[in-house]
């Protein structure tokens, strides 16, 4: 019996001591797979400042779907996951993609060709970003971007999607082009705004940012509900009276939710408009586009390349998707022109309207970059039907 008493005791000593050492070699506190209640703070995501207030689920993983049997088994693997993004360290942090101020982590393959896809003229670490129309969203932002490099596309899903965020629909605007931006709460619960259009405009200065443009409100209330958003617009002018310069600018809302976007001479310009043209207001509001002199000022004079061509045209597609316009009338207004492949020829301003009554899409070409001191414009107005309604050189 001594001898049974004796036995148990060593081997209870000796499983206490291979628990101590397996606890002690576990490093609690700095587990980057977020254990609870001991988060690594040094492993947190930096919040950019483009993509407003940025909210952390560290759970998420292992609750996400979680059915019977199956919270121990996704919980386990969220674990081993962490563990190998802590031993790889910088390489996991490679794999993320940032659009419009928003995080992104791949996804596979893309199911789509380039030829499929809207190019967004804005790109990451050196790869080009599209998007594709054909994939449904349920943000005010894209749920799906797809990075191109050497022909090959990945696609990337968001990642960590804030409950509430600032957002543009793209991130690069032409002179006197319109910006558009807005506060969307996914899941922010009940919130208010302290007045109608809470922001201000703040252009990048050498190292500091400055307010341009502050707007003036109505001083009231606005409660905003879970799946709601709100959006305003900007003119490009400024409290001085000038209009904006090239150069990178944010909006901030309600002193908290940020985005970015630039203000570029290299951009086309797609916008809608509220105003029933006729033939004299046409030739009156297209005389003199600035877009038109800004985009012929951006790249070599012409023959322009058939590639640059194509982007112009795929990045005024994809503006008209993202205002959530029609990019395949758009497309047809611009095939109906017949001068997409003339390369003196460069598509800089779509605007959306009617045109005596009708619908229609009114777009504008600048030619004659070769001389320095002249350009000409010459602008299309296309029915819904694909038909040219009117148009005409004008040159300035």
């Amino acid at each position: 019996m001594r001898y049974k008493v004796a036995i148990a005791i060593v081997t209870t000593i000796a499983l206490a001591a291979l628990l101590s050492g397996m606890l002690a070699s576990f490093n609690f506190a700095t587990h980057s797979g977020g254990w609870p209640g001991k988060i690594d703070r040094e492993a947190m995501p930096e919040i950019s400042p483009r993509s407003g207030l940025i909210s952390i689920d560290y759970l998420k993983d292992a609750t996400k779907d979680a059915g019977p049997g199956r919270l121990s088994s996704n919980w386990l693997d969220f674990i081993a996951r962490g563990q190998s993004d802590n031993m790889t360290g910088q390489a996991g942090q490679d794999r993320q993609a940032e659009y419009l101020g928003l995080n992104y982590t791949p996804a596979g393959g893309a199911q789509y060709s380039l030829a499929d896809l809207y190019y967004t003229g804005e790109s990451y670490e050196g790869k080009r970003v599209y998007v594709a129309a054909a994939d449904p969203g349920t943000s005010r932002v894209p749920d799906l971007i797809y990075l191109e490099e050497g022909g090959n596309l990945t696609r990337y899903t968001m990642a960590d999607k804030p409950p509430v965020y600032a957002y543009t629909p793209y991130g690069a605007y032409n002179t006197n082009e319109t910006v558009w931006f807005g506060l969307a709460n996914d899941a922010g619960g009940s919130m208010e705004l302290m007045n109608a259009a809470p922001y201000e405009i703040q252009k990048r200065e050498g190292d500091r940012w400055v307010t341009v443009f502050t707007p003036v409100a109505a001083q009231v209330i606005v409660p905003m509900e879970n799946g709601t958003f709100r959006e305003w617009q900007w003119n490009q002018m400024l409290d001085d009276g000038t209009r904006a310069p090239f150069g990178e600018y944010r909006v901030v809302i309600a002193d908290r939710y940020t985005t970015g976007f630039n203000i570029s001479p290299d951009t086309p310009s797609v916008e809608r408009s509220q105003q029933d043209f006729t033939r004299e207001s046409v030739e009156e509001r297209f005389i003199s586009p600035p877009q038109a002199g800004a985009l012929t000022t951006a790249y070599p004079p012409a023959p322009y390349s058939e590639q640059l061509r194509k982007d112009i045209v795929s990045e005024m597609l994809f503006k008209a998707w993202a205002q959530k316009l029609d990019p395949g009338s758009l497309e047809t207004a611009i095939n109906a022109t017949g001068l997409l492949d003339d390369p003196d020829m460069l598509p800089c301003l779509a605007v959306r309207a009617t045109y005596e009554g009708r619908p229609a899409w009114i777009v504008a070409f600048t030619y004659g970059g070769r001389e320095a001191t002249l350009s000409h414009v010459r602008y299309f107005v296309v029915g819904d039907d694909g038909g040219v309604i009117a148009g005409g050189p004008i040159s300035v």
